[in-house]
């Protein structure tokens, strides 16, 4: 499995999620299943993610049912996950995102994308400070 889960050190609700090369969509439920297991133990509130795709393959078949099936939450205020903030998905990535803010509005305002992982980080800084709208 090509991810690698990181916590920021200066920030204990601050996630990096890190894949490289080929990955598939086993890869990604596993990798959550191990970090909703590690959340529970730790009694985690709340987490932001910022998931670098750089040099890996994201444009897996299928983004846009997988993220609706296998989203930690479905609502704004429920469950231990903020938003995520994509960093290096190419533009079919980005424009899958814009569909699902579309299609379920509710489920695409948690994720973001961003060029770098300081852009990711103001994003998340942004959206914690109750600016969400400034970021659509």
């Amino acid at each position: 499995m090509s991810m690698l889960l990181e916590w920021d050190p200066t920030d204990a609700t601050l996630l990096y999620w890190r894949c490289t090369g080929d990955w598939s969509w086993q890869d990604y439920v596993a990798t959550l299943e191990a970090l909703r297991e590690d959340l529970a133990r730790q009694a985690v509130h709340r987490v932001d993610i910022i998931c670098d795709v750089t040099g890996s393959t994201m444009t897996q078949p299928g983004m846009m049912m997988q993220l609706e099936r296998s989203s930690p939450a479905m609502t704004l205020h429920g469950g231990w996950w903020g938003i995520t903030v994509f960093v290096g998905a190419g533009e079919f990535a980005k424009a899958s995102l814009g569909l699902l803010r579309m299609i379920n509005r509710v489920l695409g305002q948690r994720y973001y994308t961003a060029d770098t992982p300081e852009e990711a980080r103001g994003i998340i800084m942004t959206y914690r400070a109750g600016k969400a709208s400034a970021i659509a």
